[in-house]
């Protein structure tokens, strides 16, 4: 009948439902999951089993009977170091 009230219109001229509030944002659904790297994920287990095997040569002494293994297992340590490097290039590449 003529009697239009204002703010009856969103900025882009479609009409509100005079019961709600105008939206400040639109929906959208959540972001799909990352990519898991099967690879990566590989690299990762080998990496814990080498600080595993470091710390049994420690305990029970493993590289006594098998010396070509020495140099390996005492380098261990840097397997945490490989780990965290790539625990953190993986978080990386889901964000």
């Amino acid at each position: 009948m003529g009697l239009e009230r204002r703010g009856t219109m969103t900025p882009t001229g479609t009409p509100l439902d005079p019961g709600c509030a105008p939206r400040t944002g639109v929906a959208s659904a959540p972001p799909p999951p990352a990519a898991r790297h099967a690879g990566l994920t590989r690299l990762r287990f080998l990496l814990i089993g080498w600080v595993v095997l470091y710390h049994l040569d420690l305990t029970l002494g493993v590289s006594v009977g098998l010396p070509w293994l020495a140099p390996f297992l005492g380098a261990g340590y840097l397997g945490v170091d490989g780990f965290f490097m790539l625990s953190g290039f993986a978080l990386w590449l889901g964000y």
